[in-house]
């Protein structure tokens, strides 16, 4: 992958040099991040593509210097995937790609007859998860981009609109205790220390050089609210509860023990309200310990909903931005690379909220909104969980040589059950959660 130099579009994005550094230590890894539109109806055509690509030109962020010519052709990819089983494979395939000097393009894949794909991916050196997903949420306002509202749009459910540009540190040093300032320290140089060492999924190749695919879960949304509430507990709580149980089936199932603490690297938001429509990353990472060996599920969930607590309310805190803006670069970008070591953390899971209400794209009705997360060097598994229209979607990128790696949405989808009969009929209503296509045969 060529490693964009653009100025970062975020004042105080303290990750710009840090992904540019891991970019160069790792050329085979693909750092492409986005979102997978499943929609019904004709397939586009490449010159809808292309003008669709030539709106977007001016609402997302690029790498190129403004001005740069042919900034088309090479931004669209039109691929096949022989079923709907292979569509993953496929999805692979596109985000193992190299990114184009611009630093995003827009790939369509046909897996069956009035059924694409429709694959917008960003570098993650220019874009976060939230703020794309916010992005992609806001073009729908915006007439000509391809992107509508597929109904009304009401008060509680409309857009973010365009706000005002970020404000300047919000506080300072100064006015914090010493008790507060070292809680804060510890909540951004915690997940750095990687202590104690992380179990490795398996050990395996490089990512990258036996390529990627997508398997992916979903769960109606009210389902897993009223499990979550229920179980006193926050809907991720519940998604990262589930997943510990998948990874601990799967672990059994391959015959293997952790040889190490499993963790996973979560990261989480730091944007303000009025940052919605900013580029670049405002995230920090936050080392959530996920208690595999605990055989009770009710245990395993309440200790994954007390980490996470204590993990969102340090690294939400106010003194943590202008901390980050006090750090050398070199620190910012050492911490970066280390957080993605397989034996720091375990894996990346990163949570989005996509559009609360149905979208269409170019015309087409869009069914499913799958996010994608990159696959670290050196990792076997990360996971994306996003919601869409009523619909929450755990997305995995897997290593394609990992082990059993298809069974993992169907794992996913069982352990979540299990906690949803543990919360009573009120999460029992609605259609048990199902591993979607992306799985082989």
């Amino acid at each position: 992958m060529k490693v964009p130099w653009g100025k970062p579009a975020v004042r105080g994005d303290h990750l710009t040099a840090g992904w540019k550094s891991y970019q160069r230590r790792n050329p085979d890894a693909s750092t492409a991040i986005g979102f997978v539109f499943l929609c019904e109806g004709e397939h586009p055509t490449r010159a809808e593509l292309l003008d669709l690509v030539s709106t977007l030109t001016g609402h997302v962020p690029t790498a190129s210097r403004p001005g740069s010519a042919g900034i088309l052709e090479h931004q669209v990819t039109l691929a096949e995937a022989p079923d709907e089983t292979k569509l993953g494979e496929v999805l692979g395939e596109c985000y193992s790609a190299s990114l184009p000097d611009e630093g995003w393009d827009v790939w369509m894949v046909g897996y069956a007859p009035q059924r694409f794909a429709l694959a917008i991916r960003f570098d993650h050196l220019l874009i976060d998860g939230v703020g794309g997903i916010q992005l992609l949420s806001r073009l729908a306002s915006i007439p000509g981009t391809g992107f509508t509202p597929a109904v009304p749009v009401g008060d509680r459910d409309r857009l973010p609109s365009r706000t005002a540009p970020m404000p300047k540190s919000p506080a300072r040093i100064g006015r914090f205790t010493v008790l507060t300032s070292a809680r804060t320290v510890r909540a951004l140089v915690a997940p750095l220390l990687g202590v104690p060492r992380a179990s490795v999924l398996t050990p395996g190749t490089r990512a990258g050089a036996d390529g990627m695919r997508y398997v992916w879960a979903q769960a109606d949304y009210r389902r897993l609210v009223s499990c979550a509430h229920a179980l006193g507990a926050q809907p991720n709580d519940v998604i990262l509860a589930a997943l510990t149980g998948a990874l601990r089936d799967w672990y059994a199932g391959c015959g293997l023990r952790p040889d190490g603490q499993v963790t996973a690297l979560v990261p989480i938001s730091i944007r303000r309200t009025n940052e919605r429509d900013t580029h670049g990353n405002r995230i920090v990472s936050s080392r959530i310990s996920l208690p595999i060996d605990e055989p009770d599920v009710l245990a395993r969930l309440n200790e994954i909903a007390q980490r996470s607590r204590t993990a969102k309310r340090l690294a939400t805190h106010a003194l943590l931005p202008p901390l980050l803006q006090l750090l050398p670069g070199p620190v910012l970008s050492w911490g970066l690379q280390r957080n993605l070591r397989p034996n720091v953390n375990t894996l990346l899971a990163t949570t989005v909220a996509g559009p609360p209400i149905p979208l269409r794209v170019l015309g087409r009705s869009v069914q499913q909104i799958l996010p994608i997360v990159f696959l670290p060097a050196g990792h076997r598994v990360a996971v994306a969980i996003s919601r869409y229209a009523g619909t929450s979607f755990v997305c995995f990128t897997t290593d394609r040589t990992l082990k059993g790696a298809d069974s993992l949405p169907e794992m996913w989808s069982a352990a979540f059950d299990e906690l949803c009969a543990l919360a009573g009929p009120a999460a029992s209503e609605s259609e048990s959660a199902t591993s979607a296509a992306g799985a082989r045969d």
